[in-house]
Parts: structure tokens; sequence; C-alpha cells
């Protein structure tokens, strides 16, 4: 789902992470380009009703993805699935 929103078609996602949260799913993923660049280490979108929004910074510019409204990179699950990508990235 969240390949089929990224700006650039040759950019894949690595080391992705999820959080489920009653109907809402917390998305981490690091994004690689096409030459296997890292390109973001760590981004963050929020599925909520079927609908894929962007929570961090990266997430907004790297997709097409709506800005999730009242959710903040500061807020415990988007922090908590950011933190995973970012550990398992680093072999932990």
């Amino acid at each position: 789902m969240v390949t089929g929103i990224l700006n650039d078609p040759g950019m894949t996602i690595k080391n992705p992470q999820l959080i489920k949260d009653g109907n809402d799913t917390w998305i981490g993923a690091g994004l690689v380009d096409g030459t296997g660049r890292d390109e973001s280490r760590s981004d963050v979108w929020l599925l909520r009703d079927g609908t894929l929004y962007a929570v961090s910074g990266g997430a907004r510019n790297n997709s097409s993805a709506a800005q999730a409204a009242g959710v903040s990179m500061a807020d415990d699950l988007p922090a908590g699935v950011d933190r995973c990508v970012v550990a398992e990235s680093m072999g932990f």
C-alpha cells in the first residue's frame, strides 16, 4: 500500500514495522531509491478507515498521502513505530 503512493515509483521500503491500535495501523519504514541508496531512515504513515495518511515530514515529502490531522511524531504510537524501524535498521 505504501509503495503505491510514493512519489518516486523506483523507491522501495525497507525495515517495515507496524503497530496496530484498534482500527488504526501505524506504519513505519525506511525508503530506498532505485540504486539501493537510502533515501529515508524512517517515515511514518497512519492507515485509518482505509485511507493512508502521512505523519512524518519524510512521509509527506516522499508520498502523495495527505497529512494526518491532529497527529504528531511526538505522540506515543508514531514515535514508537519510528523507534522500531530505526532499531531494525541498526540490527537490534
